[in-house]
């Protein structure tokens, strides 16, 4: 098992709690779109692995959901300094963006967006000309980050999204959960599809996508 050392640079609220920090790579180590990392936390020294959502430079950027009353790890992680080092397995996985060329339809709720976010990132960056779309469920407005880079992904690729919020009715945006998309008319079209998130939300979309006709192979998932 390879380890390395990661040192933060730069961390930053995207939401009340949500944060994003960025990581130094001094090894310069390879990873493919919809790998994770586990890092030895610094205080309880156990391993918890985080998606890795974009990669830059000598950077490894991920987002990561604090959680005060449930995930101690989060707290754990989140409550790091900048310049502070930690230990972490080189990037693993197999949850990765298969390299064909079929349109693929990513759904995501939470922080289960970084991987997507990866692998859509990849498509852009190798100008990739295939079909993509986003379906991405949150509780409410105060909840949506990234939002910004989504439409910047439309400037790249053949990309678009929708965004849900379950808990608030907001104009321009859709009410309820994700899996509320997976109807015919709106799967038309994609071949794979890739999701991340609430072990709920996938189990639902699985049903649904199987009940629809899309094989079990061409159905990618990865529960956080």
């Amino acid at each position: 098992m390879w380890f390395s050392s990661y040192k933060l640079l730069e961390k930053k609220k995207l939401t009340p709690d949500v944060y994003e920090m960025i990581f130094s790579d001094w090894n310069e180590t390879t990873n493919k779109p919809g790998q994770f990392m586990t890092f030895m936390l610094p205080k309880t020294k156990f391993g918890r692995a985080y998606s890795i959502c974009e990669t830059s430079n000598d950077k490894y950027i991920f987002i990561i959901k604090r959680v005060e009353n449930g995930r101690w790890w989060s707290i754990e992680i989140t409550d790091l300094e900048v310049g502070e080092e930690l230990k972490a397995v080189w990037p693993s996985g197999h949850f990765v963006l298969k390299e064909n060329n079929k349109a693929k339809m990513f759904l995501a709720t939470w922080v289960g967006l970084a991987p997507l976010y990866n692998q859509l990132k990849a498509v852009a960056d190798l100008w990739l000309t295939y079909k993509t779309k986003l379906i991405f469920g949150l509780r409410e407005k105060a909840d949506l980050f990234y939002a910004e880079k989504f439409e910047e992904l439309k400037e790249k690729i053949n990309f678009s999204y929708e965004i849900y919020f379950s808990k608030e009715e907001v104009e321009w945006y859709k009410h309820w959960h994700i899996t509320e998309y997976l109807k015919s008319e709106n799967i038309a079209g994609y071949e794979e599809f890739y999701m991340c998130g609430s072990p709920y939300m996938m189990d639902e979309a699985i049903e649904k996508l199987e009940n629809l006709g899309i094989p079990r192979e061409n159905i990618h998932n990865e529960k956080f």
